[in-house]
């Protein structure tokens, strides 16, 4: 007889003499004796094809005394060595909560694959508890009201598919905390020590993993240094979101970088959360537009590495191809991304930090000048209150100048001009201020960034038209050139300024100096705006074209301009509207 029937024979044999005493033991343990406990043996369950005597050794019906109850480590005992000294195992083995039984050798077996051992089905097996299908809501079946946040938290992440026959490709609890040797974070031995988080997440995210082993985080937990990242560090451990925005993104990355014991152990700038938060996408993503730039859109997600790296992707040699990638091509698609020549600087610029002298200098000569003159109308006032008031003088000027009568074209471009300007303060300075109540009509929308981005250039472009049909007016027609020859300044402004706010002789020019510098500053404010608006306004081709810090120049005058503008807008024209006794209607003679 030839070797391979002679095994096949032999396997037949085994299998009928196993079956056959099965089948003497159901005999008593079918239920119908009650001195014998019943036995069910379920079709497909891993241990059916075994004989009786193989778990219950020296059983031979009829049994005459109990037989020794069986143990899962009489066949398993490599697993149960392993399992010997895990957390899960002691924990499982005294809770009475899993087993009337507790602290009996099998005890932990039985709580995660079957209560009974003789209908206990191999992993792969759909229908078993520790199957890919059924593991988490085997775990769950305890963990749920251990840990509840916990068993929360991966029912609605990533990890946790809804529905069964869905979960095959998704995370299980025991992927990543084992099936065996279960132990707490705190071990170094357990899958899910910050020593081994990165191998048990790689286990399915290998491009991650490798990505992140060669990052400057990988590189410094593999140091041990306890305030380097790992996965869990940045993601969640159990609600794994579907996708993560640029806000959660922005709060993973600043509960490091600015965190001042992680700035000290690694020797990084403190100020990176600020200098990110001040800028344009920082701006406009606590507005809650996540569609801009984030920490990862520069710096990567895993593969994250110094600046000096020739590979990182803030590298000054890289920088045009990742600014590039949101900032595409130009002008139709002819020129190239974003020339690195163009974004070398300092890109994580902060007030005192600027990405150029030229820009502090400017910044700082602006704050000088607010301040001189808003103190400047301040003064005027009160020297004009008291000319006015205390010389008795004002009845006489108000009534010398009776106020035209402005056509039905003119009064629609006023309310245009002042609708706009409004709007477009507003607009801007929610950016600017994206948590304060300026950003509130705008937070109404459901995308407020987009409302109010809308907004802001919609009332640019009317301010701008209104501009230039006001320079074609003045320029091109002769009632127009009449009146700005009036309203050019002339030596005798300044002697009639200081005889009026004196409160002298009552006759007054045409046009008073004051009104003429309101018109020559509104008109340099809308220049200046426009001009620094539109490098803003197409910031892809700016960022092809201009350097990094001739655009933040612009930015910075850009700011500057709107808050002089603002304050004139409610300082002068608030006191000539609302305080000035010579414009308030009551004291208009007749």
């Amino acid at each position: 007889m030839s070797t391979p029937i002679l095994i096949l024979s032999l396997f037949v044999a085994a299998h009928s003499a196993a079956t056959g005493q099965v089948r003497e033991c159901l005999d008593c343990h079918d239920g119908r004796d009650p001195t014998a406990p019943r036995v069910l043996l379920s079709p497909g369950a891993a241990h059916a094809e075994l004989a009786c005597a193989e778990c219950h050794p020296g059983v031979e019906p009829p049994c005459r005394d109990v037989p020794k109850a069986a143990t899962c480590d009489t066949c398993h005992g490599d697993t149960a060595d392993r399992m010997a000294g895990a957390e899960h195992t002691a924990h499982v083995a005294e809770s009475a909560a899993v087993s009337p039984e507790p602290g009996t050798p099998h005890t932990t077996c039985r709580a995660c694959h079957e209560p009974s051992a003789h209908a206990v089905r191999r992993a792969g097996d759909p229908a078993s508890p520790a199957s890919r299908d059924r593991v988490s809501e085997t775990c769950l079946a305890c963990h749920a009201s251990l840990h509840p946040r916990h068993a929360a938290r991966f029912l609605g992440g990533k990890h946790h598919a809804p529905a069964p026959g869905q979960r095959t490709e998704a995370a299980t609890c025991a992927d990543c905390h084992g099936s065996h040797v279960i132990d707490s974070p705190r071990r170094p031995a357990s899958r899910v020590h910050r020593a081994n988080v990165a191998a048990t997440c790689g286990g399915c995210h290998r491009d991650a993993r490798t990505e992140y082993e060669n990052s400057v985080h990988g590189r410094a937990a593999a140091r041990n240094a306890p305030e380097a990242p790992v996965c869990t560090g940045c993601h969640d451990a159990h609600a794994v979101p579907p996708r993560r925005g640029g806000t959660d993104v922005v709060a993973a990355c600043s509960a490091c970088h600015a965190a001042e014991r992680v700035s000290s152990a690694f020797r990084l700038r403190a100020d990176r959360l600020s200098s990110f938060s001040g800028s344009y996408h920082g701006l406009a993503l606590r507005l809650g537009d996540d569609r801009v730039a984030n920490c990862g859109s520069c710096h990567g997600h895993h593969a994250i590495r110094p600046p000096d790296d020739p590979s990182s992707t803030v590298h000054p040699d890289n920088l045009g191809t990742t600014c590039g990638a949101c900032h595409a091509r130009t002008c139709g698609g002819c020129h190239d991304p974003v020339p690195a020549r163009f974004v070398r600087g300092t890109v994580h610029v902060t007030p005192d930090r600027p990405s150029h002298p030229v820009v502090g200098v400017v910044r700082s000569a602006y704050i000088g000048l607010t301040g001189l003159l808003v103190s400047l109308m301040v003064l005027h006032h009160i020297l004009d209150l008291r000319a006015k008031i205390g010389g008795g003088a004002a009845s006489a000027r108000g009534a010398g100048r009776p106020a035209p009568r402005l056509s039905a074209s003119e009064r629609i471009q006023r309310a245009a001009l002042t609708l706009s300007f409004w709007t477009l303060a507003v607009s801007g300075f929610a950016l600017a201020f994206p948590e304060s109540p300026l950003a509130w009509p705008f937070r109404a929308f459901p995308d407020a960034a987009a409302a109010r981005r809308a907004a802001h250039r919609g009332s640019a472009a009317v301010l701008a038209g209104l501009a230039l049909v006001h320079v074609c007016d003045m320029t091109l027609t002769r009632g127009g050139r009449s009146r700005l020859r009036l309203l050019w300044p002339v030596r005798r402004d300044a002697r009639d300024a200081r005889r009026d706010l004196a409160g002298g002789d009552a006759s007054q020019p045409p046009i008073r100096l004051a009104e003429k510098a309101e018109y020559w500053a509104r008109a340099w404010g809308t220049a200046v705006m426009t001009l620094t608006g539109l490098p803003l306004l197409a910031i892809d081709f700016s960022l092809a074209h201009i350097r990094l810090w001739a655009i933040e120049l612009a930015q910075t005058i850009h700011f500057w301009e709107a808050v002089l503008a603002v304050a004139t807008a409610v300082i002068w024209r608030g006191y000539a509207v609302f305080i000035d006794p010579a414009a308030r209607p009551l004291n208009r003679p007749g």
